[in-house]
């Protein structure tokens, strides 16, 4: 199965209906919000306290997991006072709590937001009707989960644990996968860059003191034509010239770097410049290109210094595809 570009994976927060058979309701999807932080959603506990009374035992906000009682659904329904017929409530699916979590976190794949409105809906928190604006004033992302679910590690993945070899995060269980993740290597020729690797703002340190700002993929990429490097100082007559090579092209970003929808998280093809022959500014030191930033509202933010530095994810991609849903036994996704 061919891995989804950037953009292609974006279509699924914006404007793709997703089918569900048991509630027999296509639900679109087109989440806006920019969501920061670890803080949960209120509404995650509004409809763990509907639900869970009507669960089988062990369910908690603790647990791993949690599954409707069929003997409870119709005391369910009649307590939330919806229009939901029995049959249109999935009790065969066990739901993973990590998983609505992370959707209510603003770090949810789009068929964990998905999820989470189902369960939403059975709780009565919203409804079929409501359900697609329900999403769009209540779920969103932020740049590293957009990046994490795309790449199909984890969503609470920091922008630096990309960078250096710091020790991963602990998320442990269904997106263990987090735990294997490696530094991607910076990219030290800018014809290699390709759609699907990373690019991170490097700039002035933020109030955690960290100077990595911001993080986004390459949606597509265009190398320009080589061009002549000059000679070193002091070369020796008769020197062979360094062969020319590539310092400019054409970007796509798709990023999650602000609320919006589309046309904010996918840009289209612009020129950009590059500097060559340098080396990444944090450990250990390798070869790398990076592009200035130029942008005044962009220095403003990240420092008059930062730059754009392009990493590979050329194994990740090879080992790994997009998150999807983290809910056992379902098959209509």
């Amino acid at each position: 199965m061919a891995r989804a570009t950037p953009a292609e994976y974006l279509r699924n927060y914006h404007g793709m209906y997703f089918m569900d058979l048991t509630l027999e309701r296509a639900i679109l999807i087109d989440m806006r919000l920019y969501v920061s932080g670890s803080d949960l959603h209120p509404d995650f506990g509004r409809v763990m306290q509907a639900v869970l009374p009507f669960c089988t035992a062990g369910s908690s906000t603790g647990s791993a997991s949690l599954q409707l009682d069929p003997a409870k659904v119709g005391a369910l329904l009649a307590k939330t006072g919806g229009s939901l017929g029995a049959a249109q409530v999935d009790t065969e699916g066990t739901w993973s709590v990590p998983s609505l979590k992370r959707a209510y976190m603003g770090r949810g794949s789009p068929q964990e937001v998905f999820d989470a409105t189902r369960l939403a809906i059975y709780a009565g928190v919203t409804n079929l009707t409501d359900a697609s604006t329900y999403i769009t004033k209540t779920f969103g992302q932020d740049c590293n989960a957009f990046v994490g679910n795309y790449l199909g590690l984890s969503p609470m993945i920091g922008i630096g644990y990309y960078c250096e070899k710091w020790r991963p995060p602990n998320e442990g269980g269904e997106t263990g996968a987090a735990g294997k993740v490696s530094v991607c290597p910076p990219i030290g020729d800018v014809a290699r860059i390709e759609t699907g690797d990373i690019f991170v703002v490097y700039g002035d340190r933020d109030a955690r003191g960290l100077p990595y700002r911001h993080i986004g993929l390459v949606g597509s990429f265009t190398p320009g034509a080589p061009r002549p490097v000059a000679a070193k100082p002091g070369a020796k007559p008769g020197t062979p010239a360094p062969p020319p090579v590539v310092s400019s092209g054409m970007l796509s970003k798709v990023e999650w770097g602000a609320a919006g929808g589309w046309d904010t998280h996918c840009s289209a093809e612009t020129p950009i410049e590059f500097v060559v022959g340098t080396r990444a500014p944090w450990p250990p030191g390798e070869p790398a290109v990076y592009s200035p930033i130029t942008d005044e509202k962009l220095q403003a933010i990240y420092g008059k210094t930062a730059r754009l530095y392009f990493l590979s994810t050329a194994a990740i991609r090879a080992a790994y595809q997009p998150r999807t849903s983290q809910i056992a036994g379902r098959t209509d996704l």
